[in-house]
């Protein structure tokens, strides 16, 4: 789907009033972020926006992702087909997506949950460790891991979507790869 018909179709999504027709749930693709950057009406100050990124970088994990895009396409409070029972906060699904495309093409992808309050989160737990991402009420992110093999835990809480690169992505979620690297 290209950048112009990705808008379109998000613009639809977000802006059509109930009972009007809707589209099916938008599948995600090279131009995901920058399309949902500019529908998106309640859009976070630009600081607080990470770089979008390359092309090259979602394209390896394109696929993949597109279902925990669509996932979270669906908690936009006005989304057809949605539980209208529970809310979420646009910008808490803004730093969701956001936290998602940054998530190198070597790290397996999460499991997105959301509780009765709106909150969002994304999980991962193999045979040896256990992460926990949650995104906090003024949409940072906070980490819970625990590796089971040493009993090392962590917890960092306050952390700002823009701060998040790679390296972070290694320090942080580098345990998930602990079981693939003895195997080798």
């Amino acid at each position: 789907m290209g950048t112009i018909a990705t808008a379109l179709a998000l613009f639809a999504v977000i802006n059509n009033p109930v009972g009007a027709t809707h589209p099916q749930p938008v599948s995600a693709g090279p131009n995901f972020l920058p399309a949902f950057r500019a529908v998106v009406p309640s859009m976070p100050s630009e600081t607080r926006m990470m770089a979008v990124p390359t092309a090259s970088s979602i394209a390896l994990a394109e696929d993949s992702k597109t279902a925990l895009f669509d996932k979270l396409i669906s908690f936009h409070p006005e989304y057809f087909g949605g539980d209208p029972g529970i809310t979420s906060k646009v910008d808490h699904i803004i730093t969701a997506v956001e936290f998602i495309a940054a998530i190198p093409a070597y790290i397996p992808n999460p499991i997105l949950m959301r509780n009765d309050e709106g909150q969002i989160g994304m999980y991962w737990d193999n045979d040896d460790a256990y992460v926990d991402i949650s995104i906090d009420e003024d949409s940072s992110i906070s980490l819970f891991s625990k590796v089971r093999s040493t009993d090392a835990e962590k917890f960092i809480s306050n952390v700002n979507i823009a701060e998040i690169d790679n390296e972070w992505m290694l320090n942080n979620l580098g345990s998930l790869l602990i079981q693939y690297v003895r195997a080798a």
